[in-house]
């Protein structure tokens, strides 16, 4: 992954890899902190990875809050979620207040997104728990990115793009570009916030 991260010309990438609610591959029966270490041992390997051929590897994580829908969650620690064992049931306004009371950012993912495990699919999730909407993701179709690119146009909140890649091939150049690197998870949100940047698609 971060292989094709650096042949797609990115400095960086934050790794959002499916968290306890979504397509995780780590076993749910294990406890709560023995699962987000696992979770973190995950990040720690990309970002080991990434070190040897100057790729800045991030950390994120993306959860399933119901209906098929999913957030991303930036600018938080690795460690940060293993503290918040009640995030194991479905609570999504929860687990809004806590990533941003810590600094954190939580994004929508691919909103408008229409398959047949997502309900409700004309709805975005409720802007009062969310920062911001992803309008640019490599696994949607042109038509869902659109929809998305039109409604959050003038939202007054932050927008992102992404590749979710869920293979060690790239599946795309989708970003941000920026004035400089982004070395951490807290640089990372002080940018999103600011709107310093650009969003970067091919």
């Amino acid at each position: 992954m971060v292989l094709s991260v650096r042949e797609c010309g990115f400095s960086g990438v934050v790794l959002t890899n499916h968290f306890y609610h979504g397509n995780s591959g780590i076993d749910r029966d294990r406890s709560w902190r023995d699962f987000c270490k696992a979770y973190e041992d995950e990040f720690y390997e990309a970002k080991n990875a990434g070190g040897k051929i100057g790729v800045d590897v991030i950390y994120g994580l993306e959860e399933h809050v119901g209906n098929g829908k999913e957030v991303l969650l930036y600018g938080i620690a690795p460690d940060f979620i293993a503290e918040y064992p009640e995030l194991k049931e479905y609570n999504f306004p929860l687990l809004s207040e806590i990533v941003r009371s810590a600094g954190g950012l939580v994004i929508q993912a691919h909103p408008f997104r229409d398959r047949s495990w997502i309900t409700d699919v004309d709805n975005p999730l409720d802007p009062t728990f969310v920062d911001g909407y992803e309008l640019y993701n490599k696994n949607n179709r042109p038509g869902e990115d659109g929809r998305a690119q039109t409604v959050f146009a003038d939202c007054g909140l932050i927008k992102t793009a992404g590749t979710d890649n869920h293979a060690y091939i790239s599946s795309g150049r989708n970003g941000i570009a920026v004035s400089h690197r982004i070395k951490n998870e807290k640089e990372l949100a002080k940018v999103l916030k600011s709107g310093d940047y650009e969003l970067h698609t091919e």
